[in-house]
């Protein structure tokens, strides 16, 4: 069971090296792209993230179309990894999320701190961080996956009130 658990554990970390090593390129190659429902998509994102049970209890998901997409489910689950992180990191562990998934688009808003006006334009761009703890390459690596699929990922936010994701995926 150990045995187990220690290999797990390993398979993970080479997996993220490998996602940390595709995001320093401009394309994603992965084995694993296919069809998949967005519904199961961020079940398998939340039963992943690491969140514990108080968070868990403040993410809403509300499904209107389970929508169908052609990525990496591995790559897909590292985007919605790096957006809780995000939320966690800069809104606290109180933080509420609020996954929206219609017409072919996610929605993914918190109510955190919110981003400043001034670093808005550029969080999406490699190595740019708002903390001394980050590395940058989060939401590069979101929109790169989300580029590759032929989609894209934008960013509203509002200083003290929310942020909010918007990934849109090409209809198939």
């Amino acid at each position: 069971k150990m045995k187990q658990s220690v290999l797990r554990v390993a398979d993970q970390g080479i997996k993220t090296i490998d996602i940390i090593m595709t995001s320093l390129k401009n394309n994603v190659v992965a084995e694993d792209k296919k069809l998949y429902n967005i519904g199961y998509l961020i079940e398998q994102a939340i039963d992943h993230c690491h969140a514990t049970e108080e968070q868990r209890r403040k993410i809403k998901v509300d499904i209107v179309d389970d929508f169908e997409f052609f990525s990496s489910m591995q790559c897909m689950k590292h985007v919605m990894f790096n957006l809780f992180n995000n939320a966690y990191k800069y809104g606290g562990n109180q933080v509420s999320i609020g996954i929206t998934a219609k017409d072919n688009e996610l929605y993914f808003r918190d109510n955190g701190k919110g981003i400043s006006p001034e670093a808005l334009p550029f969080i999406f761009d490699k190595f740019f961080t708002g903390s001394s703890s980050g590395t940058g390459i989060g939401l590069a690596f979101c929109k790169m996956v989300m580029e590759d699929l032929g989609g894209s990922i934008t960013c509203n936010s509002e200083l003290g009130k929310y942020t909010e994701f918007v990934l849109v995926f090409p209809k198939l």
